[in-house]
């Protein structure tokens, strides 16, 4: 969905094939959006930071468990800290680490 006065699109998973379900949850995130712009209630619960975050930790878990190699966990922090933070603005210094 475009937010109304914005550049700016909310995604949402309506999590059914079924066209009929599909169209009716689309039509009730809708109305959700709409009462919270109404309201002021925020439409975007999770920054970037946080989703960031809740991948890189998943990707460290992936390769304790040897699903993927530790070095590509890495990798993923780097880009992650470096790249991305530079881009979305995070240059804080902060890290990801627990």
């Amino acid at each position: 969905m475009k937010m109304p006065k914005a550049d700016r699109y909310k995604t949402v998973s309506l999590k059914t094939t079924d066209i009929s379900a599909a169209r009716e949850r689309a039509f009730d995130q809708d109305a959700d959006i709409r009462f919270r712009i109404k309201h002021d209630v925020p439409v975007f619960n999770r920054a970037f930071r946080e989703v960031g975050r809740e991948y890189l930790l998943t990707q460290e878990a992936r390769a304790k468990r040897g699903e993927i190699k530790r070095r590509a966990a890495q990798e993923i922090r780097a880009v992650i800290e470096g790249t991305l933070d530079r881009y979305a603005g995070f240059n804080t210094g902060t890290s990801y680490r627990r």
